[in-house]
């Protein structure tokens, strides 16, 4: 099995057989590789004395610095992404910011990041996400639906909107009739 060199190990083999210290057989057999390796790494050394060889898995400087900014580029694609999504929970609560992190933009940006991006804490964003949650009481629904039915089933949404049992509500129409639909009173 063929052994993994580093940089120094690889540099000090060509430079042994540079000087006639060694073969590229003998090198071949002590280091259990093909020739065409060793071949390889004088070939490298010779083109690029200063980067070539650059060891097991690493990468030439120029390279390495395109990479990380390539990956910068797509997490600042990915926050204008994110931004794009939740911009309209900006101004609210921490409440509506947990949960646009929770709806799905977590495949963006990281929810550490996604915390910081819209201001709130990673803790109080964990705390609301394990707390259990309140059931939400529909009251306008609820009157709706009495009214309608007190009306055997006759009003519609202007006439439940002035009716003066709905409990001293200011609501506009537009709010009844949805109420309305959703309780499929018509």
């Amino acid at each position: 099995m063929a052994q993994i060199c580093d940089r120094d190990t690889k540099i000090a083999y060509v430079e042994q057989i540079k000087s006639g210290k060694m073969t590229v057989m003998e090198v071949v057999k002590e280091l259990v590789c093909s020739k065409t390796t060793v071949s390889y790494w004088i070939r490298q050394l010779e083109k690029d004395s200063e980067h070539g060889l650059p060891g097991s898995g690493g990468m030439k400087p120029d390279l390495e610095y395109q990479r990380r900014l390539e990956k910068e580029n797509r997490q600042l694609k990915n926050e204008v992404e994110f931004f794009k999504k939740s911009r309209s929970v900006l101004c609210r609560g921490p409440e509506e910011r947990y949960a646009a992190i929770k709806e799905g933009h977590i495949n963006l940006v990281t929810i550490r990041r996604a915390c910081r991006l819209l201001g709130v804490s990673r803790s109080g964003y964990y705390d609301w996400l394990n707390r259990p949650r309140k059931v939400k009481v529909d009251v306008l629904g609820q009157k709706v639906k009495r009214i309608f039915e007190d009306s055997r089933k006759t009003y519609g949404s202007r006439r439940i909107k002035v009716k003066p049992s709905a409990g001293g509500m200011t609501v506009i129409r537009q709010t009844i009739r949805c109420e309305m639909a959703d309780g499929k009173s018509h």
